[in-house]
């Protein structure tokens, strides 16, 4: 198991996606306050709060949620479609865990 599918779960997802939430509003406010053409260095600083926001939701709140629930990691190309992704996000964090689980038969 690799250190970014450590199952977690509903409570866990819905702290960690509160948590990445930081990053994307100090992005923003840095981007708000920039000058398009005046200030390049602060909307190179606000690009990298956004990517670091969004590289923190994937990796560290739906791979694990994920794995949790029986689904590959995969399904995270789904965020980035338009309403497809706040749909995605409610099911992963009602979705009970092990719920797509493939169980074997013991014979």
């Amino acid at each position: 198991m690799s250190l970014f599918s450590t199952p977690i779960g509903r409570l866990t997802f819905l702290g960690r996606n509160i948590v990445a939430l930081l990053p994307l509003v100090v992005g923003g406010f840095i981007l708000a306050f920039a000058k398009p053409h005046h200030n390049a260095l602060l909307m190179l600083l606000a690009l990298v709060f956004e990517v670091l926001g969004i590289i923190y939701i994937v990796v560290f709140t739906y791979f694990p949620r994920l794995v949790s629930i029986g689904l590959s990691k995969w399904f995270t190309v789904l965020l980035f479609i338009p309403y497809v992704g706040f749909i995605f996000l409610a099911f992963a964090l009602f979705c009970p865990a092990g719920k797509f689980v493939k169980h074997e038969n013991a014979a």
